[in-house]
């Protein structure tokens, strides 16, 4: 017999009410920042645990966020893993909502969201909620290790193998939930036993917080902070990031105040941190915002990109050129994919390139790389 459960949003049904009603598991979201409430929080958790009620988790911001393909995934990992940190249930398996009627052309756009998602949490964490056909689509292509299949947009169709089925919407238990069963004992559950607070332990002295640290794929704000003895909000204020969920691999973080910055040398090269802008990197190395773009023939002053090397032209020098890169589309390519490759997103190479439309690019069309 499978086991029966419920996910929802802003419903708080309860652990005893769910018990009563021969639910033991509840499907819950990722809380991100401007979540709305929607997202699990620890008084919730501990309720549903110390109910017998396990917990499986779920990303979604909006419907069709996936189609933003592999930056928008990496992000989306990136904040799930601090938030699933914060609620002491790191590690667990995620599913990514792809909560639309989707089209087969819209596939490589997921399939990309995904990979990034993988990027940064492993592939073997990674589910995916959908159709019956995006969740074929998803295992045949191998970006999702966990299905969670819902009856809509189906066809009356449920895929074998699958790890998760919602088969009923806008049932109440104390509030609008949805039925879902388990088709396999393991689909990604936290079922840890919550107990009440013991004594702490004498903590491990802290690293002192001195120097630099390059951030690593798992890695969040918080549990970098606690291991040099800072904290999160002092490492974004050090670093001037603006959003304390998203940082990413390779990215160097000072550890402290007293952590001198990299002296600004006009006429060399510049990698973009998150909060940067074109204006504020001038200011370091006393140039135009202009004269960067100029430089490194960005058309679009506001679209710039973390990870992205800037060339820095030199004071009251002709512009430094950026080293030409191009890449020839091929068949079955499209923007996401070829942006992965490049580091980048296909916002930046769509309007780098002047591209219309995202989704429409074909065999032989020349892409520059910024």
């Amino acid at each position: 017999m499978s086991r029966q459960g419920v996910d929802y949003s802003w419903a708080r049904p309860g652990g005893a009410t769910l018990k009563r009603a021969g639910k033991d598991f509840a499907v819950r979201y990722v809380p991100y920042p401007g979540h709305g409430g929607k997202g699990l929080d620890a008084a919730e958790r501990d309720d549903l645990r110390n109910n017998g009620v396990d917990i499986a988790m779920v990303f979604e911001s909006y419907a069709k966020r996936p189609l933003e393909g592999f930056g928008a995934g990496v992000a989306d990992a990136q904040a799930s893993e601090a938030a699933l940190a914060a609620l002491g249930m790191s590690g667990m398996p995620l599913y990514f909502a792809v909560d639309w009627d989707t089209t087969e052309a819209q596939q490589a756009a997921i399939d990309d969201y995904l990979r990034g998602a993988a990027s940064v949490i492993g592939k073997d964490r990674v589910g995916v909620y959908g159709s019956y056909y995006v969740c074929k689509r998803c295992r045949d292509n191998g970006t999702a290790k966990l299905l969670w299949q819902t009856y809509a947009w189906s066809g009356g169709q449920v895929l074998d193998g699958i790890h998760l089925f919602q088969y009923k919407n806008g049932q109440d238990l104390n509030g609008a939930v949805d039925f879902t069963e388990a088709r396999q004992d393991q689909f990604g559950q936290f079922g840890g036993k919550v107990s009440a607070p013991s004594t702490p332990a004498a903590p491990a002295p802290a690293v002192s917080a001195s120097g630099t640290y390059t951030v690593r794929a798992g890695d969040n704000l918080s549990t970098i902070a606690s291991r040099f003895g800072t904290t999160a909000d002092t490492l974004a204020a050090i670093n001037g990031i603006a959003n304390k969920n998203l940082i990413f691999a390779g990215q160097v973080l000072r550890l402290s105040g007293a952590t001198p910055a990299p002296a600004p040398v006009a006429g060399g090269r510049y990698t973009v941190v998150s909060g940067d802008n074109l204006s504020r990197i001038g200011e370091k190395f006393g140039v135009t915002a202009d004269a960067i773009a100029a430089a490194n023939g960005i058309a679009n002053k506001n679209l710039i990109y973390a990870g992205q090397v800037l060339v820095i032209p030199g004071s009251g020098a002709s512009p430094a050129p950026a080293a030409a890169r191009s890449y020839t589309v091929a068949s079955g390519d499209n923007l996401s994919g070829i942006a992965a490759k490049y580091g980048t997103t296909y916002q930046v190479l769509q309007a780098y390139n002047g591209i219309a439309d995202a989704n429409k690019i074909y065999p032989g069309q020349v892409i520059r790389i910024p």
